[in-house]
């Protein structure tokens, strides 16, 4: 599920976003107070951009690490075949669904240049090459600032 910055699910039709329409700006001052929760599904994220009217011109990611979610996760190398209960997904899945999502943003994408904002995160040391990758590929730029960059002193 996608939702948009209100809380609202996207539906899977197209999304307008111009300063026409006006939500850009009262959607653009909520994302200040917005609070990441759960796994990050990188293909949906990449339908619902896909799906912009009118298309993006730029793509800015910020991000703590690797997808962990997808559809049909346990169809793709390295992932559990079973759904039953909470499943650890391990570092070899992840990279899998990550591939899976680069796949669907060269499809859909392929022309945008993605910059990329990697928040630390303890554990996810592919992360980096991934998003190096992604933002190199798309021409895009990766910025990722240091472990005590929150850190007052």
């Amino acid at each position: 599920m996608v939702r948009d910055l209100t809380g609202k699910e996207v539906d899977q039709g197209e999304l307008h976003w111009d300063k026409k329409s006006g939500l850009h700006d009262p959607l653009v001052k909520r994302v200040v107070n917005q609070v990441p929760k759960g796994g990050t599904d990188l293909g949906m994220a990449v339908d619902a951009l896909s799906r912009l009217i009118p298309k993006p011109g730029r793509i800015i990611l910020i991000t703590d690490g690797l997808p962990g979610k997808t559809s049909g996760r346990d169809k793709l190398k390295n992932c559990p075949k079973s759904r039953k209960g909470v499943v650890k997904v391990s570092a070899d899945c992840r990279i899998s669904i990550a591939i899976k999502s680069v796949e669907k943003l060269n499809a859909k994408l392929s022309m945008v240049p993605i910059d990329i904002i990697l928040l630390p995160m303890e554990g996810d040391s592919d992360a980096i090459r991934f998003y190096s990758l992604v933002s190199g590929i798309s021409a895009g730029r990766l910025i990722t600032p240091s472990v005590d960059w929150l850190l007052d002193e």
